[in-house]
């Protein structure tokens, strides 16, 4: 846990890795970037690129042994879990797309990025060159958002013209939906308590 945000982990056969998909990586902000990065790559990752210099913030792209890649951002304003970096053809689309379903705050992130705010993590949007690739049975699988009443989320949802893949049911001591989010990410709907 990250704070009120959680990172599943499933085991798997074979799957591919993020990037290429709708979801192309998540970020962490650290004071250290550097050390995090030669962490990552002695226990197994690697370091995609050089490091780089944005708005006054250093940053390093890797990759985990599973083919995740992941941002490292020293972001002084936003510290842990801070963003999940979405691919599309329609980026402008697809944030309205989640700010209508999911809200969150639009701004310019650092004046220059267009950004759902959460409070505790961005969303961001680059464009593609090319249609993604479906999320499920990838290293991100999905994303996932939680509400207090899953079933009125779903009638909510379903009048935006939102497609489920999985109507709402009972999972162990939740409740979960799965719906079909622009360029093929697949997301979660949760309700813990019911």
């Amino acid at each position: 846990m990250y704070d009120d945000i959680g990172v599943i982990f499933f085991e798997r056969d074979s799957f591919e890795g993020s990037v290429g998909s709708g979801v192309d990586h998540f970020g962490f902000s650290m004071s250290n970037v550097a050390d995090v990065v030669a962490g990552v790559v002695a226990d197994g990752g690697k370091q995609l690129r050089e490091f780089v210099e944005f708005g006054g913030m250093q940053i390093g792209f890797i990759e985990d042994p599973w083919g995740t890649k992941i941002e490292i951002i020293d972001d002084p304003d936003l510290r842990g879990m801070h963003h999940l970096h979405l691919s599309s053809l329609d980026p402008e689309g697809t944030l309205a797309w989640y700010a209508e379903n999911f809200g969150g705050e639009r701004e310019q992130w650092k004046g220059v990025l267009p950004a759902l705010n959460y409070g505790d993590i961005l969303l961001l949007v680059s464009q593609a060159s090319s249609d993604a690739a479906p999320t499920q049975g990838r290293s991100i699988d999905h994303l996932g958002w939680k509400f207090s009443d899953i079933i009125a989320a779903e009638e909510e949802l379903k009048a935006n013209g939102v497609e489920f893949s999985l109507e709402p049911f009972e999972f162990r001591t939740i409740r979960i939906a799965f719906v079909n989010g622009p360029d093929h990410v697949n997301i979660e709907l949760v309700e813990e308590e019911h």
